[in-house]
């Protein structure tokens, strides 16, 4: 199901974004770093409209300071919130070992980018095997099953199999 357009988000994105895959995207930077972003619905919580959110420099190119990079994914995160029923979760790519530094950015990125009077953005870690990995949960504050869905949120990952002894909110 179609959630979001490309001409949505390129209607006020500083990079245009071009349809790779329903609810996908790519763009490109003024640098030359290629990026994907996308919503992937999710069940593993049982709760209704609640997707993935992702992510990627494709080329895994370093970049520099971007402001237009931030910009642009906060503007697909606020068509994606035009609906007040959806909820977004993300996990850090943990491939470099760098998830925390992935989870510190996204975090400053909301602060300086969300509308905090419209958005809630709550972040967990939890370790499995040595590796520490983190998660987040963004819902509008309006949503209807706003208490709900926190509860499920916190209750699914303090309730993970015992090799997740080390679940912190």
């Amino acid at each position: 199901m179609r959630i979001i357009t490309a001409d949505q988000i390129n209607a006020r994105a500083p990079y245009p974004v071009i349809e790779v895959a329903e609810n996908a995207f790519a763009f490109i930077t003024n640098e030359g770093v290629r990026y994907s972003i996308g919503f992937m619905e999710d069940s593993n919580l049982g709760i209704s409209d609640i997707y993935h959110f992702y992510i990627t420099n494709i080329d895994n190119q370093k970049t520099q300071h971007d402001p237009l990079l931030s910009e642009t994914v906060f503007v697909a995160l606020e068509e994606f919130f035009n609906s007040s029923n959806r909820s977004m979760l993300y996990l850090c790519d943990m491939h470099d070992n760098r998830q925390a530094v992935r989870n510190r950015l996204f975090v400053y990125w909301f602060a300086n980018h969300a509308k905090h009077n419209l958005l809630t953005l709550i972040t967990r870690e939890f370790e499995y095997q040595k590796d520490v990995y983190y998660t987040g949960l963004i819902l509008r504050n309006d949503n209807p099953q706003y208490s709900d869905i926190i509860n499920t949120f916190n209750g699914f990952l303090n309730n993970l199999p015992n090799e997740f002894p080390n679940s912190k909110e």
